[in-house]
């Protein structure tokens, strides 16, 4: 599951982030942490939850699933350890959030 969504992630990004907003371009971080989360590395998870919240100018608290990925990460890492590494995404200035997106994502040149 997590290969083949791996494998998808670099194109629904391009989709996404063509459309050049802030809303699509937190949306790719997020789909990120949900593929990071699956590939058992749940500290990128919350760093790219907070890479989110850094390029939309608030985390989507609203959003279930989200909340749900918090919930699963804090218990994973511990609270202190999940509040490290999702401050170190959510206080990343937006070009350099944008720029740790693409890296992460896997675009080559950005």
């Amino acid at each position: 599951e997590a290969a083949a969504a791996r494998a998808l992630l670099p194109r629904a990004a391009a989709g996404l982030l063509a459309w050049s907003d802030a809303a699509n371009t937190a949306h790719v971080a997020e789909l990120l942490a949900e593929l990071r989360t699956l590939e058992d590395a749940p500290e990128d998870a919350a760093e790219a939850l907070g890479l989110s919240a850094a390029l939309r100018g608030d985390f989507d608290a609203g959003e279930p699933r989200l909340t749900a990925l918090v919930a699963t990460l804090t218990d994973r890492l511990g609270p202190d350890t999940y509040k490290a590494a999702y401050h170190r995404g959510a206080t990343r200035p937006t070009t350099e959030a944008l720029d740790t997106l693409h890296t992460f994502v896997g675009f080559a040149d950005h």
